[in-house]
């Protein structure tokens, strides 16, 4: 879905006076909700924990610090391990039988802390994540109330398609030292106790409507004596699957192709009972599981979803279910990175490494960095040399360091390294973001000195992402000397670094340099491709040459990223990228391929005099900017 720009507010003015009413008025329309602005139905999170290591029968608490009025929150927890990635599994508890529960959920909300809690007994969510949104006021807020044991019906009075509805139902325990603001057993969690007697827990919506929804509370919960249900019309997903048939028992993988790794996503499951009385809902979300009268068999209900990548989402219909006859999946989309560092000046040398501080917290192995350099003098915005490159020089007899790299990345921080000859990376710029689950991941793999490591993978000829880690305490997570730095210094030949080479749609290999101490692992991660905002044709490139690519996006570089892919007899690589040149005796040889001159309109790429690697080149880029504005959530109040 290509995505508007966020044009003059004075554009939305003329809109607005266009679509007002013509005539005398008898009353002043109500005023215009918030603009909304990013991929996701409320814009970009005002908290994202990032992946968060959690134990069974833990109670982790975050601290978020958002202040302001809680009422105004949307929360969104997911668990993850590594085979089932990003899901719902057990959201807001399944409790099996009295001393077997699974799944997670999150309570004692206030302006500064939320807890998440693991059940003891749970087997897959071995981390989490939690973002909170300071939400716009919904169109529909029924408020904090009480209810009984029967079910409650709201009245919202939306009208429209109730398909373009997203429902937000949370609960509270208003006792002393209780779980607060929560949504522990979500979806509703029947079990048997000691007794043999089935018990009910939790609340959940049904029978969504244009008019009215329906709200069932278990008779046996504690942690809700009041709840409060908020709808908003939203803005369309950037994908939905509309409504489909799911088989009990069986789980359906769906085809989204967001791509990654610049997204992230929002992900709204709801269910519909085709041949009962609950209409749209979302009885049993998360699966609800309990063993029948005497121990006999164990009967699960309910769907969830799970298996998020940047490609593909999987929904599992439990295999007793009676309310999840047909399922529907929306997904909205963000590329706005998590941090950005913005333009800084790099300092030349080891001794002068840029720390940047990003405090993103979570777990590094979900970050994906992005390092461009600027030259202020003729080559602009470009990535020449980049993760380094030494070269002994004749005119100086020594040896001269060139580019910049980055290394050391952690939770909290980054460093950022230019070599102390460089004339090219006068400001360097580090956006990071929380990637989808690649379509493949290696892992951290070991891979000895001038070895090469062949990869099996399933995810195409996607985006490809090569990190290196250090064993040592020097480098840590690094892209130092990515593409590889051969040197010839004092009659010896050198080669550090790492490199990807030979991807094809099953397969891709790493080569480690002989002599590198920087790539002691190496990890690829593959991302189905997105559609890019712009794409080039394979072109060839004469060894020496530069070529001008006229994209014509009209946004700012600072806004877009670019992935420049050189493709070679044994398919698509990344030796020597961002160029490489070394001696060969007294002969020097420049090999490799980069971009530079990168602007709202075109980029360059170069290709070095004595190169092999990089006979012809694709460039891809992406628009990553917060560029959105929602007309149909801004002017939904006027006539």
């Amino acid at each position: 879905m290509k995505r508007q720009t966020l044009t003059m507010i004075t554009v939305l003015g003329v809109l607005l006076a266009l679509l007002a009413p013509v005539g005398p008025v008898e009353a002043a329309p109500p005023e215009a909700p918030d603009l909304i602005v990013g991929g996701f139905p409320f814009g970009e999170p005002a908290y994202d924990s990032g992946w968060r290591d959690i134990s069974q029968g833990e109670d982790l608490t975050l601290t978020h610090n958002l202040g302001g009025d809680t009422d105004s929150y949307v929360v969104d927890l997911q668990g993850t391990n590594a085979s089932v990635t990003a899901g719902h599994s057990g959201f807001g508890l399944d409790t099996r039988d009295s001393s077997n529960t699974w799944g997670i959920y999150w309570s004692k909300l206030t302006t500064s802390d939320i807890v998440v809690s693991r059940a003891s007994a749970d087997p897959i969510n071995q981390q989490v994540r939690v973002r909170i949104w300071v939400a716009p006021t919904a169109d529909y807020d029924s408020n904090w109330f009480g209810m009984g044991q029967d079910p409650a019906l709201l009245n919202h009075g939306l009208g429209g398609d109730s398909d373009e509805y997203l429902v937000y139902l949370e609960f509270q325990d208003t006792s002393p030292g209780g779980y607060g603001v929560n949504q522990m057993y979500y979806g509703r969690d029947r079990y048997r106790d000691g007794g043999d007697v089935l018990r009910y827990k939790g609340a959940y919506w049904y029978n969504l409507t244009d008019q009215s929804v329906q709200v069932y509370r278990g008779a046996d919960t504690t942690n809700a004596a009041v709840l409060r249900l908020r709808i908003w019309r939203v803005r369309a997903p950037d994908y939905d699957s509309g409504w489909q048939a799911a088989t009990q028992g069986v789980a359906d993988t769906l085809d989204h192709n967001l791509g990654g790794p610049w997204s992230d996503f929002f992900v709204d499951l709801q269910f519909k009972d085709t041949d009962g009385s609950n209409g749209v809902n979302q009885r049993s979300y998360g699966r609800d599981g309990y063993w029948t009268s005497g121990g006999g068999s164990l009967n699960e209900y309910g769907a969830y979803w799970r298996s998020l990548t940047g490609s593909q989402i999987t929904v599992y219909r439990a295999s007793e279910d009676n309310d999840a006859d047909q399922v529907r999946v929306r997904i909205w989309a963000s590329r706005q990175p998590k941090y950005n560092s913005g333009w800084r000046s790099l300092d030349q040398g080891f001794s002068e490494k840029e720390t940047l501080i990003h405090n993103l917290g979570g777990d590094p192995d979900t970050y994906v960095v992005d390092l461009q350099f600027k030259d202020t003098g003729t080559y602009g915005i470009n990535q020449c040399n980049y993760g380094l490159e030494n070269v002994y020089s004749l005119a100086y007899s020594e040896m001269r360091g060139y580019g910049a790299a980055w290394l050391d990345l952690t939770d909290s921080q980054i460093e950022i390294y230019r070599a102390p000859n460089d004339t090219l990376a006068d400001q360097g710029r580090v956006r990071i973001w929380i990637a989808p689950p690649a379509d493949y991941d290696s892992g951290w793999r070991s891979i000895g000195q001038g070895a090469s490591l062949p990869l099996s993978h399933s995810a195409g000829t996607g985006i490809v992402y090569l990190e290196f880690r250090d064993d040592s305490i020097t480098g840590g997570v690094n892209q130092m000397y990515y593409g590889v730095d051969r040197r010839h210094d004092a009659g010896s030949d050198y080669e550090i670094g790492a490199y990807w080479r030979s991807l094809d749609s099953s397969s891709i290999t790493v080569y480690r340099g002989a002599d590198d101490d920087w790539a002691d692992e190496v990890r690829v991660r593959i991302w189905y491709t997105p559609d890019p905002d712009y794409e080039s044709t394979l072109t060839t490139i004469t060894a020496g040459a530069t070529e001008t690519f006229t994209h014509t996006l009209g946004r700012s570089p600072d806004n877009m990223v670019v992935d420049l892919r050189p493709v070679w007899a044994t398919g698509p690589l990344h030796k020597s990228y961002g160029s490489d040149s070394y001696y060969d005796g007294p002969t020097r040889y420049d090999e490799g391929a980069y971009w530079r001159e990168f602007t709202s309109s075109s980029i360059q790429v170069v290709r070095e005099n004595d190169d092999i690697y990089a006979p012809n080149v694709l460039v891809r880029i992406w628009i990553v900017e917060p560029a959105h504005i929602y007309l149909p959530l801004i002017l939904r109040n006027y006539p």
